[in-house]
């Protein structure tokens, strides 16, 4: 089990998706960590395969839960204007 201060690995996706999540997560007082794949690895001096539109959202283990019921909330709710 990991610790409370511990980051987990949220979503791993593309990054659209990444940033609205983030965003409606962290609107619920969650901070998250967001991770883009491509710039990680141009920045390391290599490209990631796959990495072009990849992103990964990363929150403290103690919010996991909370976050993971919001994300579910965001990738299934239905789509209203």
């Amino acid at each position: 089990m990991a610790r409370p201060d511990e980051l987990v690995l949220l979503f791993r996706g593309s990054i659209v998706e990444a940033l609205g999540a983030k965003a409606f997560v962290e609107e619920s007082g969650i901070p998250l960590l967001f991770r883009d794949l491509h710039q990680s690895s141009i920045v390391a001096g290599w490209i990631q395969p796959g990495s072009l539109d990849g992103a990964e959202l990363w929150v403290a283990a103690r919010h996991e839960q909370a976050a993971l019921d919001l994300l579910d909330k965001f990738f299934n709710a239905p789509f209203t204007l």
